[in-house]
């Protein structure tokens, strides 16, 4: 259950304060990064005595300070910090890169303990590494802290910000292998989920960040968000092609990862673990309303989204939902697939107001309330949920399907899964428009529960369901011990080549479950 107001935008708050506050202060890889022959590079070494030119390591600059107020860097320069060094303060450096030339900040030497940027309690909405308004830089290679001694801070703030204000469409903006955390912004009664660790933010119609990409970082004991992208004038503008892929998230007070206001984007191989934790963040406070609510993962405002091969854990709902995944508002065609999902307090899947959505192909075991959840007083229309496997213990009180708010929707396809159900096994669809075919359900059967002439009660013989853990590595027990003799489900798309595991497997004759 989602509020998409925000927080007072830098647009509103008004550029030139921002610039001036800026400027007062398992994976997908990048490919390898070099500088060009002319181009230079410049040393950053806060362990020097003495303040340098920056144009060798032994002359470095020695404070963040003499790199913003180097003026515009070229296109093909670097800039490289020490590794094993502390610098304090705001890295705010300016200028444009190009396709191909890249503006690179990043370590020296080649290994080593990242470089730690100490932000130290930015000014508000700002970070404590950010780019403003330009094009093709690589930010590689550090380790970014932004925290204060405030009690409860009111200031937002992240780690990293990259933030479009009416900037028009910047491309060429790479994150990899950048670990914050410690970042201490606004924890809100509001809506604060545009801050944390990670931030890439775009206010202003016809600007867009295009090509974005977020990789192999990591973001760890911080408030309010993990990583975010959201573009603020969807549906005037939308950022495209965002990758957000290989990143660690655990113990962020609020939501782990979000796009908000993007087409033809990918969430992929994250791991995230411990969102809404308000234990890791002893200097939020209490929240309320319903603005506070977390999910692990999820879209909203969003086009042709796939979100693939992810693991989501540990969702705390102390603020509201708590669920592994959420498809949310005005979503439309989101793919949900070959996921996994445990042991989150709110729930598996969340659909809040989408249009379109797929899931199929995931892994939920052991989540809180419902594997399937459906907001109804934001009802969303055709859904497909096929060939999942869903595991339920004893021990849950969890429902299958579970709506709340309202019982209100429209066309809900339910097929090819493998439920296990030892707890309520209750169905509470959100309309009465529901489709169902070749499911297969073990163990409690309640009230809802599909009932064409396709289901079975006869256990399909996977090796050990419900021993699932920490990482995919831990879910073999959820593969056929005969899959020559597993039953069949329905046909499926003729796009889908593969069950969760990477087996082939035939669209016209698809096991039942996510594995066959």
């Amino acid at each position: 259950m989602r509020f998409l107001s925000h927080a007072p935008s830098p647009a509103r708050a008004g550029l030139g304060v921002l610039l001036a506050a800026a400027l007062a202060g398992g994976a997908i890889l990048a490919a390898p990064l070099t500088a060009s022959a002319a181009a230079a590079t410049y040393y950053v070494d806060c362990s020097h005595g003495t303040n340098g030119d920056g144009v060798s390591a032994a002359t470095a600059w020695n404070s963040l300070a003499a790199v913003n107020a180097h003026g515009a860097f070229a296109p093909g320069e670097r800039i490289l910090l020490k590794r094993g060094t502390t610098c304090k303060g705001q890295l705010a450096p300016t200028g444009s890169g190009t396709q191909g030339a890249p503006i690179v900040i990043g370590a020296f030497p080649a290994s080593g303990t990242r470089p730690t940027i100490a932000g130290g309690g930015t000014y508000n909405y700002t970070g404590a590494v950010q780019i403003i308004n330009q094009a093709w830089w690589t930010v590689q290679d550090l380790h970014i802290t932004n925290t204060t001694k405030e009690a409860n801070p009111k200031t937002y703030r992240s780690g990293l910000l990259l933030l479009n204000s009416n900037g028009g469409r910047l491309s060429g903006l790479t994150v990899q292998r950048v670990a914050v955390d410690g970042v201490r912004s606004n924890p809100g009664n509001g809506n604060t989920r545009q801050y944390g660790g990670i931030s890439a933010l775009t206010f202003g119609k016809g600007s867009s960040y295009d090509g974005l990409r977020i990789l192999s970082s990591s973001v760890t004991n911080s408030s309010r968000t993990g990583i975010i992208v959201s573009n603020n004038a969807y549906p005037g503008s939308w950022d495209s092609a965002v990758l957000i892929s290989g990143n660690r998230v655990k113990s962020v007070r609020g939501d782990g990862i979000v796009l908000i206001g993007a087409k033809s984007s990918r969430i992929t191989g994250n791991v995230v673990t411990g969102a809404g934790d308000l234990g890791s963040c002893s200097h939020c406070g209490r929240l309320g309303g319903p603005s506070t609510a977390s999910a692990g993962i999820w879209p909203s405002n969003t086009s042709k989204v796939r979100i693939d091969h992810n693991e989501v854990s540990k969702t705390r709902n102390t603020g509201g939902d708590g669920e592994g995944f959420d498809i949310d508002r005005a979503s439309v065609d989101t793919v949900l697939e070959y996921n996994y999902a445990h042991d989150n307090q709110g729930g598996g899947v969340l659909l809040t107001g989408a249009k379109n959505s797929t899931i199929r192909f995931n892994i939920l075991e052991n989540n809180g309330q419902g594997a399937l959840t459906f907001y109804g007083k934001a009802p969303s229309t055709n859904t497909a949920f096929y060939n999942n496997t869903v595991y339920v213990s004893r021990a849950s009180k969890a429902k299958i399907v579970r709506t709340f708010g309202a019982i209100k929707g429209s066309k809900v396809s339910f097929k090819n899964n493998v439920i296990y159900s030892y707890g309520t096994g209750v169905y509470q669809w959100p309309t009465k428009s529901v489709t169902t075919s070749s499911n297969t359900l073990i163990g409690n059967h309640g009230s809802g529960r599909p009932r064409d002439a396709k289901t079975s009660y006869a256990a399909p013989g996977l090796k050990k369901p419900g021993t699932g853990g920490n990482g995919f590595k831990t879910l073999k027990g959820y593969k056929p011990a005969h899959p020559s003799s597993f039953k069949k489900g329905v046909a499926i798309p003729k796009s889908v080549k593969t069950d969760f595991f990477g087996k082939r497997i035939s669209a016209k004759k698809p096991p039942r479950g996510a594995a066959g």
